[in-house]
């Protein structure tokens, strides 16, 4: 699998669920601390969808995903301010 580029993603037409699983946990509080790149990724993917759909669960994660200084997160915070 090639890099993923965020015209490549931007131009996918899916809805992407992003949800905790029963115990509570969020896909971010299952890739961090231990994959990292994978948090990044999802960060890259909800940029381009709606705000409603994420926001609760990135914001219960959001110390973390500045602790671990995601280089998707500038672009993902200003994707839901513009």
């Amino acid at each position: 699998m090639g890099k993923l580029y965020d015209k490549d993603i931007e131009n996918q037409k899916f809805y992407f669920p992003f949800v905790s699983n029963d115990r509570g946990e969020t896909p971010f509080d299952l890739c961090l601390p231990t994959n990292i790149k994978s948090a990044d990724v999802l960060l890259q993917y909800l940029k381009y969808q709606p705000a409603g759909s994420n926001s609760e669960y990135v914001i219960l994660s959001l110390p973390n995903l500045i602790m671990y200084d995601l280089p998707n997160l500038p672009a993902y915070m200003d994707s839901r301010i513009t």
